[in-house]
């Protein structure tokens, strides 16, 4: 609980500051409050679900963790090919594609994060028979 405690901390700071933080590097980047809330928001699933890849590759179910992270990668994979394919049809979003398309990548980078982890915490419960997370 102490990681889960620690992390939430973390990212408290974060969501509540991000404005602050970003503007270290110029005041252009406070504009990207939104992509670090979102990432921040996947990041928080990961900590919540627990170190269930390194559990389930130190009992020697290796191939589990290499199957839910291909499918992890192939979700945001193809979130980003067809963002990119609905924002380059000449969409009306399209006159803002380059915020869009990072909106876009910070969503795809959370999902995919949230479909493997989820994944393995019911591969540790079905195979190790752990609650993790």
């Amino acid at each position: 609980w102490f990681g889960v405690l620690c992390g939430i901390g973390v990212a408290r700071v974060l969501l509540v500051a991000t404005q602050w933080w970003l503007g270290w590097f110029g005041s252009d980047f406070a504009v990207g409050s939104p992509v670090v809330w979102i990432l921040v928001g996947g990041q928080l699933c990961n900590v919540l679900c627990g170190p269930v890849a390194l559990l389930l590759i130190m009992t020697g179910h290796e191939r589990r963790v290499l199957f839910a992270h291909a499918v992890g990668c192939l979700v945001q994979v193809v979130w980003m090919v067809a963002a990119y394919v609905f924002l380059e049809s000449g969409s009306p979003m399209a006159s803002t594609q380059l915020p869009e398309l990072v909106v876009t990548a910070a969503w795809a980078s959370s999902l995919g994060l949230l479909v493997w982890n989820v994944w393995l915490v019911w591969s540790a419960r079905r195979t190790l028979g752990v609650r993790a997370g």
